[in-house]
């Protein structure tokens, strides 16, 4: 359990950054971004989360079988170096904001059904309207952040396709009769 909160709280501090950025952003734009336009941003957020939360499992469930067998038996992960296990935690990582994004864009659209028509103070609205504005903009950016996390894990992946292949081909121009031998 120590290790889920110092993931939680290490990966908040990592987003703190964005948290400003888009308070800064919110500040300058807020009055010239309108509703429709946070909608339109918010059903795309919804939709790139759905994508990330569906091949971010597929890489976890196939690329890294052995991972989950051992988690399933409860033994170590035994074989697996620091570079795969950051890789699987960025992995993690991106499913675990891929739901946050999807229920915080669902929350936005179920906030803004029931507050909006409640709502009828004007200066109440240009509040309402400030917080749809930095959340959005936080979404995105969040969400930017994961496509390039996934982008990375996807390079890193072929990049050790290749080291792999490279080695083996070394390993069989060196040891020919050990390749020879085999079936």
């Amino acid at each position: 359990m120590k290790e889920v909160l110092f993931f939680l709280f290490k990966a908040l501090l990592s987003n703190f950054v964005y948290v400003i950025f888009s308070a800064v952003l919110t500040f300058f734009l807020y009055n010239i971004v309108r509703m429709s336009d946070l909608f339109l941003i918010n059903s795309s957020l919804q939709n790139i989360s759905i994508g990330f939360f569906t091949l971010t499992g597929i890489w976890i469930a196939y690329i890294y079988p052995k991972a989950i067998l051992s988690f399933a038996s409860s033994k170590k992960l035994d074989g697996y170096d620091d570079d795969e296990l950051n890789r699987i935690q960025s992995l993690v990582e991106v499913v675990v904001f891929s739901i946050v994004i999807l229920i915080s864009a669902l929350m936005f659209n179920l906030f803004y059904a029931l507050l909006n028509p409640l709502v009828l103070n004007l200066e109440a609205r240009v509040y309402l309207k400030i917080l749809a504005v930095f959340s959005i903009f936080l979404l995105f950016f969040l969400q930017l952040k994961m496509a390039f996390q996934l982008i990375i894990s996807n390079i890193d992946f072929i990049n050790d396709l290749f080291i792999t292949r490279a080695k083996k081909k070394a390993s069989d121009e060196l040891f020919p009769e050990q390749t020879d031998n085999k079936p």
